[in-house]
């Protein structure tokens, strides 16, 4: 495989696009559109412009919920990332339903399949941008993508992934109700014991 080294200022190699609701100081329910996250167990993180109306609300009020809509909400998708949260209510623009969270003060989107309630556990500002760290407390999943068991059905989860460099930026899909379990592709050896 030939490659080239290339200065690009970005490089999108494929993040899940997320919906961040949040209530800002007055308990105005809002929303931002970002694709900069990852967790790992327990801890979310996640990747916002410094001087966004979002970093600011969080900042403040410390609590947000995590949504993951499909490919279904792609309008709500690009109306949240193309308006600002200062100027406009995001739900009431998009048509998204804000819904009371369990365990923290900020609302769920009832229209995405994955909602995933954090409290931010500290703030780290880099150059242009604020990393939030937060926990997440609580876990909300569509019966839908859940067996009988309320084990996740992997092959039914449908994120839109973001993707692209400084040049032009795109949406990517999956293949829906295909999934391979992991160490499908393992080779049988006798000398390695895969764990």
């Amino acid at each position: 495989m030939n490659k080239h080294a290339i200065e690009i200022q970005k490089l999108y190699y494929g993040f899940p696009v997320i919906l961040v609701s949040f209530y800002n100081r007055a308990g105005i329910p809002n929303l931002a559109t970002l694709s900069s996250s990852f967790s790992l167990g327990n801890m979310i993180c996640l990747g916002f412009g410094r001087g966004g109306h979002a970093i600011g609300a969080i900042r403040e009020v410390g609590q947000f919920v995590v949504n993951v809509p499909d490919r279904n909400l792609m309008e709500a998708i690009e109306i949240c990332g193309y308006s600002s949260g200062a100027e406009h209510d995001k739900f009431a623009l998009s048509g998204l339903t804000p819904v009371d969270a369990v365990q923290v003060k900020a609302p769920l989107v009832a229209e995405c399949p994955i909602s995933l309630e954090c409290e931010v556990s500290h703030l780290d500002e880099e150059g242009g941008y604020v990393i939030v760290v937060g926990s997440i407390v609580q876990r909300h999943i569509a019966t839908t993508l859940l067996d009988d068991q309320l084990h996740l059905k992997n092959e039914a989860v449908d994120p839109v992934y973001f993707v692209g460099d400084h040049h032009d930026r795109a949406y990517r899909y999956l293949a829906q109700q295909q999934a391979d379990q992991k160490g499908t592709f393992l080779p049988a050896r006798n000398d390695v014991v895969w764990r």
